[in-house]
């Protein structure tokens, strides 16, 4: 893996971002989801019941933002054409978490900033929350490169936020089986909340690679992977 190859990626989809208005409805998005927050709810239920409850809203958020920035490439003729460029897979999909993740972190930084305002909140909600957001966009990712078709990536984005939902109510309801572990999200989550364990560090690793790998075993017959 090359750093200035690496580097000139990211600047591609920065500014993919920018001229697709991607940035830009990421921001309008997290600026809607504060204020709806900040004057409809009660401060105390604000950053976890809320927040984390509209998790609906934010992962389909990270979900779509991963697929677009495999859908666009695919349209124009980019995706087809790194056969002949000397990206590797693996430089393609590190540009495009760094992009995700700095857009999914400007999104729930504005979310949290603008419904907390300057409050104190647990240190480990930002963390959590972008380590969430990295899954869920590499997943995205995942899925829009193995589908060809808008209509077959849709049904399978939704049964994915979807799932997303389901470590979020276990954790509400307080139920601690290891099992759980085993759910993309869930030791995010926990992290999130301010519950996390031990082991919840060692599946956040675990689920923030599980991802990546499912993206370059699907984008085999996109790229040569010498």
């Amino acid at each position: 893996m090359k750093f200035s190859r690496l580097k000139q990626q990211m600047i591609l989809d920065w500014r993919l971002a920018t001229r697709h208005q991607i940035l830009l409805t990421t921001l309008l998005l997290g600026l809607f989801l504060a204020v709806v927050l900040r004057f409809f709810f009660p401060s105390g239920e604000r950053l976890i019941e809320t927040f984390l409850g509209i998790s609906v809203v934010i992962s389909s958020t990270s979900i779509f933002l991963g697929s677009s920035f495999v859908w666009i490439p695919r349209l124009s003729g980019v995706l087809s054409a790194l056969k002949t460029t000397p990206l590797r897979p693996l430089e393609f999909l590190l540009a495009k978490g760094v992009v995700l993740v700095g857009l999914y972190g400007l999104f729930a930084g504005l979310v949290l900033l603008i419904s907390n305002g300057i409050q104190p909140v647990n240190p480990e909600l930002y963390p959590g929350v972008l380590s969430l957001g990295w899954v869920q966009g590499y997943l995205g990712l995942w899925i829009g490169i193995r589908q060809k078709t808008i209509s077959r990536f849709a049904a399978q984005a939704l049964g994915l936020i979807v799932l997303f939902q389901v470590p979020l109510l276990v954790l509400m309801l307080g139920w601690t089986q290891s099992i759980w572990h085993l759910f993309p999200g869930y030791s995010s989550l926990a992290w999130a909340m301010g519950r996390a364990e031990l082991v919840d560090y060692f599946f956040i690793l675990f689920w923030s690679f599980i991802p990546i790998a499912l993206c370059l075993q699907s984008l085999k017959p996109w790229v040569v992977d010498e």
